[in-house]
């Protein structure tokens, strides 16, 4: 008897022990947290792709590719006469006028820090330092 019931508490003991309580897996990434984290890996490569897609919002009329998609930039200097960008920004509407879309590599900075435009849409910065 004493032999049935040390097994009884140890099987007791054992089926009792567990993990605890689940943790739950963590929440799913927000939209701007992975345009983010894309932008931080896009920002340490040497070259960038831009496309000039205006918009009728208030949204920036640049895109940066960041991995798989596509962001809205603001392109620093475009007002700024003979700037790389505003030389970028005059090829590009050249272009779009031919009903071109173009992407162009472009050698410049990418802040991965973004900011919020028209209709929940994010932007990121770049700068252009030159175009291929």
């Amino acid at each position: 008897m004493r032999a049935a019931v040390s097994i009884w508490l140890g099987l007791l003991a054992v089926g009792c022990a567990t993990d605890g309580p689940q943790k739950a897996p963590p929440p799913p990434k927000t939209w701007v947290e992975e345009v983010e984290r894309a932008a931080k890996v896009a920002a340490a490569q040497p070259t960038l792709v831009l496309r000039y897609n205006p918009v009728t919002c208030s949204c920036p009329p640049f895109e940066v590719q960041i991995g798989s998609r596509w962001a809205r930039a603001l392109v620093d200097d475009l007002d700024k006469p003979g700037s790389p960008a505003s030389l970028l920004l005059e090829r590009a509407i050249a272009e779009r006028k031919a009903r071109r879309v173009g992407q162009y590599t472009i050698k410049g900075k990418l802040n991965p820090s973004s900011q919020p435009c028209g209709q929940g849409a994010v932007y990121l910065t770049v700068s252009v330092v030159g175009s291929e």
